[in-house]
């Protein structure tokens, strides 16, 4: 069974991301695993001559531990609340993990030793990245991910995802992400927006071309029918993606995390209010399809140096 992977801080935001995920695991009939992170006191800067007791390390995990219990106590009483989720659905197992270390390379570990379909964060509703963890942000967990990160707003009410607006510039590694991406339409049968975001020097015949192709070999490898094409030209794609939040009536926006694009440029922005300010809705932000974990029933795919397999759909 695949698992959704729930990071907490144990703050407001973590905990509505908790409940985005319980519904998302209801849906799609995952497990969820509660993680938290924490560095140990002897691995925290300016103390590496300090002699710090064991028993204090003991301690903090035996803290951590309790915290995770209460809250995974509070993510499951919800399962029951009228009104809340939907009983009479899948009823997700839910474990916890507790482990000292730096975040990303926890995570790394976590994924590489289990079947997780996405890890799922929450962000604050102040206009800034929730600062998760010790010495950890959002960002380096999105810029280091090899698997789909799911972030999810504070203030988020989750709803029946009905329509994606999936991001894009035509990368042909788009169509792989697609593939993976399909698993989740299927379960909610959303529809998918294909929203091709251009600047000014959007060249109407040769992009034109380049649109059909995409959409051509798209609709060939990946079995879904409610997928549609829209090309937003904008004076560049920042302003694209903001016409995406606006008018799209979307549940869900997703993007691949290429370097030097978008989310590259939010991110290294000193000023995350940017951020915050595209991300009034869940973002669902994809690693390049080079880096996604591989289904070995897939079909094969031809890429630069090597040969590959589809990504694992996230069904």
């Amino acid at each position: 069974m695949k698992k959704l992977l729930i990071l907490t801080d144990f703050s407001p935001a973590a905990h509505n991301a908790g409940l985005y995920a319980l519904h998302l695991a209801q849906e799609l009939k995952h497990s969820l695993i509660l993680c938290n992170c924490w560095l140990s006191p002897t691995e925290a800067p300016g103390v590496a001559q300090v002699a710090w007791p064991l028993a204090d390390d003991r301690l903090i995990k035996r803290e951590v531990a309790d915290q995770l219990k209460a809250e995974a106590k509070k993510l499951t009483e919800k399962r029951h609340e009228p009104g809340q989720l939907f009983p009479d659905l899948f009823n997700p197992p839910l474990a916890c993990i507790s482990e000292a270390g730096e975040l990303t390379e926890v995570l790394a570990k976590i994924t590489e030793d289990q079947p997780i379909a996405m890890v799922v964060m929450g962000l604050s509703g102040a206009g800034s990245l929730e600062r998760l963890f010790i010495g950890s942000h959002t960002k380096n967990v999105v810029n280091k991910a090899t698997y789909p990160v799911l972030l999810v707003p504070r203030d988020f009410i989750f709803r029946p995802i009905r329509r994606i607006a999936f991001a894009t510039r035509l990368d042909k590694g788009d169509i792989a992400v697609l593939h993976s991406l399909a698993g989740l339409t299927k379960a909610f049968q959303a529809e998918i927006d294909i929203c091709h975001v251009s600047d000014e020097k959007f060249e109407e015949g040769e992009d034109k071309f380049r649109a059909d192709i995409f959409m051509s070999e798209l609709c060939a490898r990946v079995n879904y029918a409610n997928i549609h094409y829209h090309h937003i030209k904008s004076m560049d794609v920042d302003h694209g993606l903001d016409w995406i939040y606006e008018h799209s009536q979307t549940d869900l926006v997703v993007m691949v995390h290429q370097h030097h694009g978008f989310l590259h440029r939010l991110f290294a922005r000193s000023h995350t209010q940017q951020l915050a300010k595209h991300i009034d809705l869940p973002l669902l932000v994809f690693p390049p399809a080079e880096v996604l974990p591989c289904n070995a029933d897939s079909q094969t795919r031809r890429c630069p140096d090597k040969t590959r397999r589809l990504p694992q759909p996230l069904n």
